[in-house]
């Protein structure tokens, strides 16, 4: 899995280091997210430079807000809570909208460099969470608080994960507490904006939907994400022994070790840090729900919802104004989903919520269909090769560029290895290994055509057998230069990884 804060623009960077404390140990990795940070700089600055206007005009200061008519769904819980789990169940609901993972690890983007960075995160995303293997990926639902991370460093997750040395700069950020004026004008801004984004596309199509928003420092937030949201808010509060939570997030620490720039504390600190911060969290968390309606917040316990995962979800999703008598389609969405991504246990064992599901709603949707995915997956790979093909006549012929577009290798594996596994259902080795393959031999069979097009040495005019070896051997590097070949292992990756999924698809897509 690639670094948390990989897309956060340069100046970002700049930022979260001034204070340095980044030693010679870690400059490597350091260095690694420098780069990554460039390309998410270079990718996300047009629209960037763009909604600063907009952030300017619509949503500056203290006094940003964010009204918005469906409502917002909030989901509360301290991390290793459950929180993603419900989340996922919440986001079947396909009248739902829920910020992904590639918008939330670019958070300063909007759709344009958003629709490059799903591509560009396929190739580093596994298809499971390091921590405890929950589904994961690109348009799997994602932390609103990663892109706050990513955009303006409003989020405690810089001191959580990547230089635990200073966690007390950054604790504030969690509940809110101790911030200056601006900075909290700052995080009210960010996060109404990056709501209005994420929104923007229901709303100007006239099917705008109820927004559901999961961070687990939300749990410290309740006031202000109700002032926030102008009071049109409803809260899923989720609850776990307390024993679970803390361990869980001991072994969590552990497991994403690897974004830290700096050295970790000892188990036993981390472990009182975790329980004196999760006491906090719940007891601000109960305070600030008791002066709201209580009709606005839905309380679940995670030990039931992976009991009875369906009934459950009924009586959550009727308290956040979601009934699935309005939607019958809402229930088995859920239901699917349940027996797709398999046993959920608790860490402490638990019952097996896939025993109790009712019957699936598409007993086929897990069988696999491996010759129809390669049957489609050689169509979308020619189909692919002749849209390739005419960008290239029309960039050489029409806007005069002459270059190979050696970057759609990447997006004709990306697209191939997508096209796959959803004709095949439920990718595999196999599906993963083909679709790598017919990548490149995307990228092989179209070489010699665009060389003639871009280059065509002598016309075809003259000794044929010169003309064949003079324009062969100008195909034959345009795949093997250095460009070429990074674009290539990029586009193979992208194809292997969704050609090889076999877990569930993302919820809601």
């Amino acid at each position: 899995m690639g670094h948390l804060l990989a897309l956060a623009p340069l100046d970002v960077w700049v930022r979260l280091l001034w204070r340095g404390g980044v030693g010679p140990g870690y400059w490597l990795r350091l260095l690694g997210c420098l780069l990554t940070s460039w390309v998410g700089t270079v990718v996300t600055m047009p629209e960037r430079l763009v909604l600063a206007v907009v952030g300017w005009a619509r949503f500056r200061g203290q006094g940003a807000g964010f009204a918005y008519e469906p409502g917002v769904v909030v989901v509360l819980g301290y991390y290793r809570s459950g929180t993603t789990h419900l989340h996922n169940l919440l986001a079947c609901d396909r009248r739902v909208v829920t910020p992904r993972w590639y918008q939330c690890l670019a958070g300063q983007g909007w759709w344009l460099s958003w629709a490059v960075v799903r591509f560009l995160l396929t190739p580093f995303l596994g298809q499971t969470r390091p921590q405890d293997g929950v589904g994961f990926g690109g348009n799997w639902p994602g932390e609103d608080d990663f892109a706050l991370a990513t955009w303006g460093l409003a989020s405690s997750l810089p001191g959580r994960f990547v230089l635990p040395e200073q966690s007390g700069r950054w604790a504030r950020w969690h509940g809110l507490d101790g911030l200056s004026k601006d900075e909290l004008g700052r995080w009210r801004s960010l996060t109404a904006m990056f709501c209005w984004k994420v929104t923007r596309w229901g709303v100007w199509t006239g099917r705008a939907r109820t927004l559901v928003l999961k961070s687990p420092s939300h749990t410290a937030r309740v006031a202000e994400l109700d002032r926030l949201f102008g009071g049109n808010v409803r809260f899923v509060r989720i609850e776990r022994d307390r024993q679970s939570v803390v361990r869980s997030n001991v072994k969590m620490h552990a497991s994403l070790a690897a974004h830290a720039l700096q050295g970790s504390a000892d188990e036993y600190t981390l472990q009182q840090r975790i329980e004196d911060e999760l006491d906090a969290t719940d007891a601000k968390c109960e305070r600030e729900l008791s002066a709201i309606d209580e009709g606005r917040v839905v309380r679940v316990a995670y030990s039931d919802l992976v009991r009875d995962p369906v009934g459950e979800m009924e009586r959550v999703s009727a308290g956040v104004g979601l009934d699935w008598d309005d939607d019958a389609a809402a229930r088995d969405a859920v239901v699917g989903y349940l027996h797709r991504v398999g046993r959920y246990r608790s860490v402490a064992g638990g019952d097996d919520s896939v025993a109790m599901l009712p019957a699936d709603p598409e007993p086929g949707a897990g069988v696999r269909r491996t010759w129809l995915g390669i049957a489609v997956g050689v169509l979308t790979m020619l189909a692919c090769c002749a849209v390739w093909l005419g960008m290239v006549w029309v960039s050489e012929n029409v806007v005069g560029w002459g270059t190979r577009l050696d970057g759609m290798v990447w997006v004709t594996g990306g697209v191939v290895g997508v096209a796959m596994t959803r004709a095949a259902r439920v990718g595999s080795v196999l599906l993963g290994v083909v679709a790598g393959g017919l990548t490149l031999l995307a990228f092989w069979g179209t070489t010699f055509p665009i060389e003639i097009i871009t280059d065509n040495w002598w016309g075809g005019l003259g000794n044929r057998e010169q003309w064949l070896h003079h324009n062969t051997k100008g195909a034959v590097a345009g795949v093997t230069h250095t460009r070429a070949l990074l674009f290539t292992v990029l586009g193979v990756v992208s194809a292997w990884r969704h050609g090889s999924r076999v877990g569930a698809r993302a919820p809601g897509s």
